[in-house]
């Protein structure tokens, strides 16, 4: 994807990466043509994705109860419930 700036002129850098483009886009430069900007949105969601995992952390606290759920669980629905696709 290639970048520019406002005043059209200067470099345009070619981005690659989610690096390259949270440089290119702190230093100023936006995307020119339509398919630029469907890439800088493939990029934006990608690369925030990534960054939210990245400062992601365990919770200091957990407010679920019984975390651990298995075949032997009473209070969950029969699995019955779930596959019935027709109405009665």
């Amino acid at each position: 994807m290639t970048l520019g700036q406002n005043d059209h002129a200067g470099e345009e850098p070619f981005v690659t990466n989610c690096k390259e483009y949270d440089d290119a886009v702190g230093a100023g430069y936006f995307a020119f043509s339509n398919d630029d900007m469907k890439m800088s949105v493939f990029f934006g969601l990608q690369c925030g994705l990534l960054s939210a995992l990245e400062s992601a952390r365990t919770a200091d606290v957990s407010f679920i109860a019984e975390p651990r759920a298995g075949i032997t669980a009473r209070w969950l629905p029969p699995a019955e419930v779930s596959t019935r696709t027709t109405i009665f």
